[in-house]
């Protein structure tokens, strides 16, 4: 399952709820959905969506999982339905 992890002031990872997960999911997914030629490494969706790297490979990964999307040879990230 999708889990998403954020550092807290002290410097330790805590936990995202689940229902903030779920939108981050929903959103990248809806970014997707209305461009699908997007493609964009991690580094890019860090800025573009304000995550943490472990919380951008934790959603990129689970989307890979999902077969939602699919890594390209260069590192960036586009849907898994588009050639």
């Amino acid at each position: 399952m999708y889990t998403l992890l954020k550092s807290g002031t002290d410097g330790r990872a805590r936990g995202v709820t689940r229902s903030t997960g779920d939108q981050i999911v929903q959103r990248v997914r809806g970014e997707y959905l209305e461009m699908p030629g997007l493609a964009l490494t991690e580094l890019q969706a860090q800025r573009l969506w304000q995550l943490e790297p472990d919380e951008c490979r934790s959603l990129f990964t689970a989307l890979v999982e999902s077969g939602f999307l699919r890594r390209t040879p260069r590192g960036g990230y586009i849907r898994a339905d588009v050639k």
